[in-house]
C-alpha cells in the first residue's frame, strides 16, 4: 500500500481521516499475508526509541515530532514495524 499523508498545515481531522482510510484498507489484508505500507507520512519518529524499541528498533534519526508519535502508536496498535 502506498500512502501520502496530509501536509503539516492540514487539520487534525484530516490526519484522522487519513489513518481511518488506511485502517479501512487494512481490513482487506488476510492475516497470512505480509502488508507493507510505504510513502510520505510527513512524520519524524526520531532516534529516541525508549518504549518504542519493539516498533522501530534502533533505526530512528534526529528529533521526533507529534506526527511521528502518531505513526508509532499506529504501528504498535497494528502490530507493525517501522
Amino acid at each position: 500500500m502506498q500512502v501520502y499523508a496530509p501536509t503539516a498545515d492540514s487539520t487534525e481531522e484530516d490526519l484522522e481521516l487519513f489513518y481511518d482510510q488506511i485502517e479501512y484498507e487494512l481490513r482487506s489484508v488476510r492475516r497470512r499475508d505480509i502488508c507493507v505500507i510505504l510513502g510520505d507520512w510527513n512524520a519524524k519518529i526520531g532516534s529516541v526509541n525508549t518504549g518504542w524499541d519493539h516498533v522501530m528498533g534502533p533505526y530512528g534519526i534526529g528529533e521526533g515530532n507529534d506526527r511521528g508519535e502518531h505513526l508509532l502508536q499506529f504501528a504498535q496498535e497494528k502490530n507493525m514495524f517501522i
